[in-house]
């Protein structure tokens, strides 16, 4: 994944969990020595912000966030599961620099790997993911791709070893860029969702960092759920009980 589609990806994350204002004004010297990432990197991931809807750029005036995010959740992933399809792609194992150091709560130089899913309904794109995580897939399953009939929540089951962990979502709506519209096969200004999830095992580490470009419904919700899954059969388990707030659109 390129720098700036990164940043910008950490960029819609912070904005959602609040940490950024409509009266913040974002400064491309200080997000570029904060993440040491050179300018022309930072300028492009705030352009690709200004394209979704999500940032407004004005001469003069500066950079600022154009309003402020509403957390929601398009929910495609529960609907007529006999009709999608899911596979995983683009396989990498790294080591953490600081940047993905701080996204995974781990230190600099630990082995991480990054990989791509995509969840397609009748040959239509509903979720492209991009998932950080300390767990290593490709040593458990090989060198080999996940198997497609396993969701991401029976993978991190069956690598961690423990059918039960924290899953956190949180999702905001925005309009596709150039780039999502390539990821999604929508119209470039199409409605569209982000999403930033992390799974926690029953410790309360991190385990997975995911940002996720999804088409656009209407349910709305923020949550904190428990995912339970049956190592026998595969069937998870959604435990909903925790902090849920939602909101209308």
């Amino acid at each position: 994944m390129a720098d700036d589609q990164l940043l910008s990806d950490v960029l819609i994350s912070r904005m959602i969990h609040g940490a950024t204002s409509t009266a913040e004004k974002l400064d491309e010297r200080s997000i570029g020595r904060e993440f040491r990432m050179p300018r022309a990197a930072v300028r492009s991931a705030l352009s690709r912000l200004a394209e979704n809807g999500i940032l407004r750029r004005a001469r003069k005036v500066g950079t600022s966030l154009a309003h402020e995010l509403v957390p929601h959740d398009p929910a495609l992933i529960t609907r007529l599961p006999h009709r999608q399809r899911q596979h995983t792609r683009g396989f990498t194992r790294l080591t953490a620099d600081r940047h993905a150091a701080e996204l995974l709560e781990t230190e600099v130089g630990r082995p991480i790997t990054r990989l791509e899913r995509i969840l397609e309904l009748d040959g239509q794109v509903l979720h492209h993911w991009t998932i950080w995580t300390l767990l290593d897939p490709i040593g458990f399953f090989g060198e080999g791709r996940i198997p497609d009939d396993r969701t991401w929540y029976e993978v991190v089951a069956e690598v961690l070893g423990d059918d039960s962990f924290e899953v956190e979502r949180r999702w905001t709506t925005m309009t596709a860029s150039r780039e999502d519209a390539r990821l999604l096969d929508v119209p470039v200004g199409a409605p569209m969702a982000f999403l930033d999830r992390t799974i926690r095992d029953s410790r309360g580490r991190l385990l997975d960092r995911s940002f996720c470009r999804g088409v656009s419904s209407g349910t709305v919700v923020v949550e904190r759920s428990r995912i339970s899954v049956d190592p026998h059969t595969g069937e998870t388990t959604v435990d909903r009980s925790g902090t849920r707030t939602v909101v209308s659109l």
